[in-house]
């Protein structure tokens, strides 16, 4: 049956409706390729070509080219495996080999496997070796060339992508939209030689063949002592919390006449709906910062579910005290608490890429409360002082669940 399927099925026609880690495996298995070599022939390789001379062939050039990039591959550095997994769902070390792989594949190479290029997993072992095989491939005799081409220039080079380029990869592809990854892989996947195909291929196969983990029962995580209802209790809470300061954060006295009352308390709903995907992301945060796997376990996916359940609450609310009722759409309101909680993920991921490289890396979090409930301008500054206090107060609140 495997082999019909994949004769009346190609890989990329099934691409789109794999699962989504299975997706993840293979989009950035399959970009880090096409990135290290793209970074081989237009950063490394005008870097040695000087010192070759004028008659290295075009097929050398690429040749030395697949070289350098095998030998960035063999030693770069690969992000933790928590930091990996979270977002791919990779093992470092099998990331590593289905770039090298891939790479060897699309350049024709006869090697099958990276270990068989034999690259110390020492960056500056490594780099040596690769410019002795450069000097192999480009068929020249020459006791000083090899000074020739490590030079200074080319190191830093060569240290940058060993040191950075995976990790850098990895947080440009977070940011990317979903959608437009999945479009441009499913484009390369047409490409791929048929070597390329049957590498990934295999991988699909190990994935789909691999056992389900056991699951616990579902139904202990809705239970009232959970903790996963004790996660969600706590961002309603701090969410009640926040919706009850926003006056005071951003200076303005309370309004308690009877002829505001009904408008005060449709604005206090309001602010409510943006409160509640707000301080869930506060949770998610400050389990995030325990165990990056948190966004994968099922007590994130009930505290996620609940919180557009609880936004979809309070905007049927609103609806009501509004005298709209009639027009209040529950699948529309879930669509849109969806967007919400999309909106304060990419602020969340802002604030982890750049935790502790810039002074304010919670600003996106920040920006977001401020616009969904209409700062003004010229009280934006004292709100957003007085949001980050309550950000970080309700953070050790919630390191310690």
């Amino acid at each position: 049956m495997g082999f019909f399927k994949h004769l009346f099925f190609p890989l990329k026609s099934r691409f789109k409706k794999m699962d989504m880690l299975l997706q993840n495996r293979i989009a950035i298995s399959m970009s880090l390729a096409g990135f290290t070599q793209h970074a081989a022939e237009n950063d490394l390789l005008p870097e040695v070509l000087p010192a070759l001379g004028n008659s290295i062939t075009p097929d050398i050039k690429r040749r030395i080219a697949t070289e350098l990039a095998i030998g960035i591959v063999a030693c770069a550095n690969i992000p933790n495996r928590l930091a990996l997994g979270d977002v791919w769902g990779l093992e470092g070390e099998l990331l590593r080999q289905m770039i090298g792989m891939l790479l060897l594949s699309e350049a024709n190479d006869s090697r099958q496997v990276l270990d068989s290029a034999k690259y110390s997993s020492n960056p500056d072992e490594a780099r040596l070796q690769v410019l002795l095989a450069v000097i192999r491939l480009a068929g020249i005799k020459d006791d000083t060339l090899i000074t020739r081409l490590n030079t200074e220039q080319f190191g830093k080079k060569w240290n940058g992508f060993v040191t950075e380029f995976i990790a850098g990869a990895l947080t440009g592809f977070r940011r990317t939209k979903r959608s437009t990854m999945l479009d441009s892989i499913a484009g390369k996947l047409e490409s791929l030689t048929p070597r390329g195909n049957a590498i990934i291929e295999e991988l699909v196969r190990r994935c789909e063949e691999a056992p389900a983990k056991p699951q616990d029962n579902p139904s202990r995580l809705l239970a009232p002592d959970s903790r996963a209802q004790l996660l969600y209790n706590a961002a309603i809470k701090k969410a009640d919390e926040l919706r009850d300061q926003i006056n005071s954060m951003m200076g303005l006295p309370p309004i308690d006449l009877p002829q505001f009352r009904k408008v005060n308390e449709e604005m206090r709903i309001h602010w409510l709906r943006y409160c509640v995907p707000y301080a869930a992301t506060l949770i998610f945060l400050s389990q995030i910062k325990k165990d990056a796997y948190f966004f994968k376990s099922d007590e994130f996916t009930v505290v996620y579910g609940q919180a557009i359940l609880r936004v979809v609450d309070v905007e049927k609310r609103l609806a009501v005290d509004m005298g709209f009722l009639d027009k209040f759409d529950p699948q529309k309101s879930q669509a849109s608490a969806q967007e919400l909680m999309d909106e304060l993920a990419g602020a969340l991921r802002y604030y982890i890429d750049y935790y502790k490289k810039i002074p304010f890396s919670d600003t996106k979090m920040l920006d977001f409360l401020a616009s969904k409930i209409g700062v003004p301008e010229n009280l934006h500054s004292q709100f957003s002082r007085k949001l980050r206090v309550f950000n970080n107060e309700t953070l050790a609140e919630f390191a310690k669940l």
